[in-house]
């Protein structure tokens, strides 16, 4: 028995002092060239190193693509250069759950098929949620488009009344629950509901505009958009040129500072100038800086 294992130990340094590759094989055959390790056997494995998490992580600067087993997840491991990634072989296997941590996605599909009934990711589940996403900084669920719709939900429970295509929830005073943004030059949608029975969109309190685009504005009366006496034009680009636009007005009243228009108002689109216009109906002027809230709805 020691002289069979002195011989293999031999063979084994043999082999690689002379062509810098190592064989470790039942049988005593040469090492594949193009393999620095070759390992064959036909009842035994490679068994790697078994570390646990915190032993992993205690691994002073470890090298990209330097590989463990995880015997507090049962799971392999391996460094990508900047933190510990797991391995997936072959797809999921559900349930399926990972974790990381990183300063960029941790899990991305591009799908380049230009057909819209394309989709990188799809969920559906009969009861529940088709696509969760949580986070406590960043985004839980981002998508976007170049051709297409960013995320898309859709509901086919018709009898409930909790059926909920996209959800949107925040729990901080500066967070978001659901952000859509435009990105188009000219045209585009960032955030487009649609429903042929029911109802499309539904609001549960307040609607706060910000940005330099806003949908509701205010207007003031000054003496470059009193074009007639009785009327001042509103010199918008989302109502600018766009006859269909629904406008919205009303006047401000009793605010500090607020110069008031006490006379009944209406709005119409001058085709000529091609700018809707405010104007008093009782024909008298509109005093110098009044003050109106403007809503603009495109259709």
């Amino acid at each position: 028995m020691k002289i069979k294992y002195l011989s293999a130990f031999m063979i084994l340094i043999y082999s690689f002092n002379s062509i810098a590759q190592l064989g470790v094989k039942e049988a005593n055959t040469t090492p594949h060239p193009k393999a620095m390790l070759d390992v064959e056997s036909t009842s035994k494995g490679v068994l790697i190193p078994r570390l646990t998490t915190g032993q992993r992580n205690a691994i002073p600067l470890p090298p990209a693509g330097l590989m463990i087993y995880n015997s507090t997840e049962n799971k392999y491991n391996y460094f990508n250069g900047s933190v510990w990634s797991e391995f997936v072989v072959g797809g999921f296997t559900l349930p399926f759950f990972a974790s990381t941590n990183i300063a960029a996605s941790a899990f991305e599909i591009i799908n380049q098929n230009l057909t819209s009934s394309s989709a990188a990711i799809k969920g559906r589940a009969y009861s529940g949620n088709g696509v969760e996403g949580f986070t406590e900084i960043g985004s839980g669920v981002r998508g976007e488009s170049y051709n297409g719709i960013g995320v898309y939900g859709s509901s086919l429970d018709y009898s409930s009344s909790a059926a909920i295509g996209v959800y949107g929830r925040n729990n901080s005073s500066n967070g978001v629950g659901i952000l859509a943004v435009n990105f188009a030059e000219q045209n585009g949608t960032a955030l487009k509901a649609a429903g042929n029975v029911g109802v499309a969109l539904e609001i549960q309190g307040p609607v706060k505009v910000f940005g330099a685009n806003k949908f509701a504005f205010v207007h003031y009366a000054n003496v470059a958009n009193k074009i007639s006496a009785n009327g001042t034009d509103i010199n918008n680009a989302l109502c600018n040129g766009d006859p269909n636009a629904l406008l919205f007005v009303s006047q401000i009243v009793n605010y500090a500072g607020t110069v008031y228009n006490n006379s009944p108002i209406a709005a119409y689109y001058n085709y000529t100038r091609a700018k809707w216009e405010i104007l008093n109906q009782n024909n008298t002027p509109i005093p110098t800086n009044a003050q109106f809230n403007v809503m603009v709805i495109k259709q």
